[in-house]
């Protein structure tokens, strides 16, 4: 199976993030991953690609616009008979996020749904982390591994 995490991230929360995710994944048995910053990856990069799992810092409700952006673009191209996972990093009390909207905008693009979205807390507008989310972030990766590896 091959994979491709794809997140923006301005000060590194949703980055930290999506590393610990591709870790979870890799050690479950994902033969190939890449984790790719939203701002060098294209369309192509989705090319040939099983899994997609999405992440953005959640922004005025939804994902950032560069995420929103390349998925138009890559479900066009790309998105046919793929799989799919999407997280976000979001304050603790907010109720919801980027992954809801990345999720909507992923299934009608006909992808098909791994695993529930994920979100993980920031303490912070520049962060750090709520102590333990990357932690859930690898476990999350193997969820997802488990799931995708049976479909």
């Amino acid at each position: 199976m091959r994979a491709i995490i794809v997140y923006d991230s301005k000060h590194g929360n949703t980055e930290r993030i999506a590393e610990a995710i591709g870790k979870g994944l890799r050690e479950s048995g994902v033969s190939f991953v890449t984790v790719i910053w939203v701002n060098k990856a294209c369309e192509d990069d989705f090319h040939d690609i099983d899994l997609w799992v999405i992440g953005s810092p959640t922004r005025w409700g939804g994902p950032t616009f560069k995420i929103r952006t390349l998925l138009s673009n890559a479900i066009r191209y790309e998105g046919k008979g793929r799989r799919f996972a999407v997280f976000d990093t979001r304050y603790e009390k907010v109720h919801s996020g980027a992954s809801e909207r990345l999720r909507a905008t992923l299934k009608k693009g006909g992808l098909a749904e791994v695993i529930e979205p994920d979100h993980f807390v920031v303490m912070g507008g520049n962060g750090p982390l709520k102590e333990g989310e990357e932690s859930r972030a690898e476990a999350y990766g193997k969820r997802i591994a488990e799931r995708a590896l049976i479909m």
